[in-house]
């Protein structure tokens, strides 16, 4: 089945300094982002979701935190 989502993260174990790092500027339009099972350890772990239109977390763990 086809995913109505533009970009997928699923099923990954991360430790890095910069979890989410997404900026746009006046030209750009981000959509439709879908991030699942995703384990994550990082130094700076703020998330910026209105950035994104059509933003998905599904079991997101930042720290060992949920991420809604």
């Amino acid at each position: 089945m086809l995913d109505k989502f533009n970009i997928t993260l699923k099923n990954i174990d991360l430790k890095c300094n910069v979890f989410y790092d997404v900026a746009i500027t006046e030209n750009d339009r981000l959509s439709n982002f879908k991030f699942e099972n995703l384990t994550i350890e990082a130094k700076k772990t703020t998330i910026d979701k209105s950035i994104v239109k059509g933003f998905t977390l599904k079991n997101v763990k930042v720290n060992n935190v949920i991420v809604q």
